[in-house]
């Protein structure tokens, strides 16, 4: 079996055990453009980019078995009910919180710097 047809299997298993809903998820997911996914079946190689977006928004599908076609599909795929409380935040979307935290703490600082002028102007007059 070659790369394309086990990217398109882990699809496959992705849809099929309601992993996902649907090709529109695995692209807001992945970052991987719906028109790329849709257009697998007729590319003749798969790119390295949307393996490696698949495999960071999917972790439990193994790359080995992925890029090489070794081993199972999955690894260690936790069930819901073993995760407790835990949640699994896709990469794309961490990095967006990351990107916010940063901001949210350069605005913190802005504003501890505009108090410290203010109280400064407010005790010269």
């Amino acid at each position: 079996m070659e790369e394309k047809e086990r990217i398109l299997e882990a699809i496959r298993y992705l849809l099929d055990t309601k992993k996902v809903r649907n090709q529109r998820q695995i692209s807001d997911e992945t970052g991987i453009h719906p028109s790329t996914i849709s257009q697998l079946p007729k590319k003749e190689k798969v790119p390295e980019t949307v393996i490696s977006k698949f495999l960071t928004a999917y972790p439990f599908i193994s790359s080995r078995w992925l890029k090489f076609g070794e081993g199972p599909m999955t690894t260690t795929d936790p069930q819901p009910e073993a995760l407790g409380n835990d949640v699994i935040i896709p990469a794309k979307v961490w990095k967006v919180i990351e990107d916010q935290a940063e901001s949210l703490k350069r605005k913190d600082a802005q504003i501890d710097e505009m108090i410290s002028l203010l109280k400064e102007n407010l005790q010269i007059k």
